[in-house]
């Protein structure tokens, strides 16, 4: 099993397990019924062993201020530094490596277009409540997960 997170002042996540997407969400994923990173004693259960984590790079032209940037590689250092204290992997990946500079918009349709229909009602409950312009965090942390299980192509 693993995690992946888009993070951020608003910070989306997904939990795999087997490569398949099995719960995602806007905030905590330790929040989730699925999240299971120590199985109780005498239980058997899958338990998450690792986080994939979008890092940040400040690019030359662009738009985006440097010190927003500044604070998302804080938020991304923050979530691996939870994940390790319990025992989990953390993995960094820049968005260039997974994702390209493919368009928002073309990448997400992209996603939506290899879930399978019990992951894509796992995405429909995970944005359940969240508002449309803060879905595509959900989004971006779905399409890693994706790409960690070798699912899409860059």
């Amino acid at each position: 099993m693993y995690v992946t997170i888009d993070p951020g002042l608003q910070t989306g996540w997904a939990i795999w397990r087997s490569n398949r997407l099995v719960a995602c969400g806007l905030g905590d994923p330790r929040s989730s019924k699925k999240h299971v990173v120590h199985a109780p004693d005498g239980v058997d259960a899958d338990v998450i062993a690792d986080l994939w984590i979008e890092s940040q790079i400040i690019y030359p032209r662009s738009k985006v201020p440097p010190d927003d940037i500044r604070k998302l590689a804080f938020e991304a250092g923050r979530w691996a530094g939870i994940y390790e204290t319990l025992g989990c992997d953390a993995h960094c990946v820049a968005p260039s490596e997974w994702k390209g500079q493919v368009p928002k918009d073309i990448h997400h349709a992209r996603i939506l277009a290899v879930l399978t229909e019990t992951e894509r009602t796992a995405l429909d409950e995970g944005v359940r409540g969240v508002a449309p312009s803060k879905q595509h965090n959900v989004l971006d942390a779905v399409g890693l997960g994706l790409w960690v299980a070798k699912r899409v192509a860059r």
